[in-house]
């Protein structure tokens, strides 16, 4: 809905999860159907998208065979640039620790002052009031991240889309761990559901 009263002025969409509840080959083909043809969707699979936590799933081989659009053959965690700023697009259910791939690509790129990094399962333990469950790696402290980032002269921004799906958990939350922000929100349908615009 949002989109389709804002299109003409949405360049990029990147999913942080869950797009779909019970994926099929037809639900991904109509999800991609309502979007007009130049608009860049990039997918962060959740848990719902691909199988949980067993990493060899059925619904993963199902999302790994649809043609996603703007992401077909690239491997998580994927940078890519989209209006001069550089997003990491992680994938919370993989096989192994996609932390530390991520941080090696943030330590790795010197021009960016800010990084975004998409993924669905909130990693500090901080959120953990407001995430809907942990992910396969589950929650870390927040001491690891306040460590990691003191020093870093970058602005690092998490946004975590596994939140929002009960009415009695915060909406949406914002923490401050050294050097990086960790936002996390979801659509529940309910009264309060948050996207990120940026």
């Amino acid at each position: 809905e949002f989109y389709l009263k804002n299109r003409n002025k949405i360049t990029s969409i990147i999913f942080s999860g869950d797009v779909l509840k019970e994926p099929s080959i037809k639900k991904w083909q109509d999800f991609y159907s309502k979007f007009k043809g130049d608009i860049k969707i990039y997918i962060a699979p959740g848990n719902h998208d691909i199988g949980g936590k067993i990493f060899d799933s059925a619904l993963r081989d199902v999302f790994e065979i649809i043609p996603h659009k703007n992401q077909a053959g690239l491997n998580f965690p994927f940078r890519l640039i989209l209006n001069k700023s550089l997003f990491i697009i992680g994938d919370s259910n993989s096989e192994k620790n996609s932390l530390d791939e991520i941080i090696s690509i943030i330590e790795r790129e010197k021009e960016f002052e800010i990084v975004y990094v998409v993924i669905h399962h909130a990693f500090p333990e901080g959120l953990k009031d407001a995430a809907n469950a942990p992910g396969k790696h589950n929650f870390i402290k927040d001491s690891y991240f306040e460590e990691e980032f003191k020093n870093n002269n970058k602005k690092i921004i998490f946004l975590y889309g596994d939140g929002g799906a009960f009415a009695n958990k915060p909406r949406y939350k914002c923490i401050k761990l050294g050097n990086s922000f960790h936002l996390i929100s979801g659509i529940g349908e309910l009264q309060g559901d948050t996207i990120f615009v940026i």
